[in-house]
């Protein structure tokens, strides 16, 4: 079960072991503070597996638009559809915020990413150069992606 979490020091740390894990060892720039004090602005919302366990998806409205700042899933809980709860849940509920359309990025290199993204709607409409920098210094493109979500979609939304 998905739920709409307020993080505290607990949950914040399992959220930066799950992102950790889930970059591979990738540069991961979150922390427990980063969560807490995200998880007190407005328009963030933070929702997780019901245990805290193996995903979440973070993101933050602003008027009538959304980001995904995060999702993810530990890699023990891949391939179970959680992904596609977790975002689901998330289009959800920016939606009950008056939300028309949501954005994100995604590292060119990550195709199952980009497999349910795009099965759920989203499409490319830019590109960071150089954006997530990796263990060995080498630096990889991102996709900025995004979904109109006043369209139903059959899939996600």
């Amino acid at each position: 079960m998905i739920r709409l979490i307020f993080t505290d020091v607990f949950d914040a740390m399992r959220l930066v072991q799950i992102g950790r894990a889930a970059a591979h060892g990738g540069d991961y720039p979150w922390n427990v503070f980063d969560y807490i004090v995200r998880g007190a602005m407005p328009g963030a919302l933070l929702s997780a597996d019901s245990r805290v366990e193996f995903g979440f998806i973070s993101l933050q409205c602003a008027a009538d638009e959304a980001e995904i700042l995060n999702i993810a899933t530990a890699p023990a809980a891949r391939r179970q559809g959680l992904g596609r709860a977790l975002l689901t849940e998330g289009e959800r509920l920016v939606r009950e915020r008056g939300v028309g359309r949501i954005f994100l990025e995604v590292a060119a290199d990550n195709l199952p990413a980009q497999g349910l993204y795009g099965r759920f709607g989203y499409a490319q409409v830019g590109e960071r150069k150089a954006y997530y920098k990796r263990p060995d210094g080498s630096r990889m493109d991102a996709l900025v992606l995004a979904k109109d979500l006043g369209a139903v979609d059959g899939q996600g939304g």
